[in-house]
C-alpha cells in the first residue's frame, strides 16, 4: 500500500506523524510525506521520504 502523510511544520506536526509513519514503513508499505521545502530536511533526519508541496 502507498501511504502519503502531509504536514506545514517540522515542529510538533511532523513528531506526532513519525511514528505512525515509520509502523506503516515496519509493515512493508511505500511511505512518503508532503511537505513545503524548508521541512524537506528535518522529514528526512527523521529517516522519511520528503516530496515537495505547495
Amino acid at each position: 500500500m502507498r501511504v502519503l502523510f502531509t504536514t506545514w511544520a517540522p515542529g510538533g506536526h511532523l513528531v506526532a506523524l513519525v511514528p505512525l509513519a515509520r509502523a506503516f514503513l515496519a509493515a512493508g508499505h511505500q511511505v512518503r510525506v508532503a511537505v513545503p521545502g524548508g521541512c524537506a530536511a528535518a522529514v528526512a533526519r527523521a529517516g522519511l521520504m520528503p516530496v515537495p508541496a505547495g
